[in-house]
């Protein structure tokens, strides 16, 4: 995953968060991103382990 998909998430969260401006959304916005971000790290642990 490239740091374009990170951007793409992350221009498209702000996108909404102007659209929507509710705090629940953050919330769910950071816990979604840190989701994607250990499902990361662990496929990439996977990889060398495996």
């Amino acid at each position: 995953m490239g740091p374009t998909l990170y951007l793409i998430i992350f221009l498209t969260i702000y996108f909404v968060l102007q659209l929507c401006n509710s705090s629940r959304f953050v919330y769910f916005s950071l816990c979604f991103l840190a989701l994607l971000h250990s499902r990361t790290k662990l496929l990439i642990v996977f990889l060398k382990t495996g």
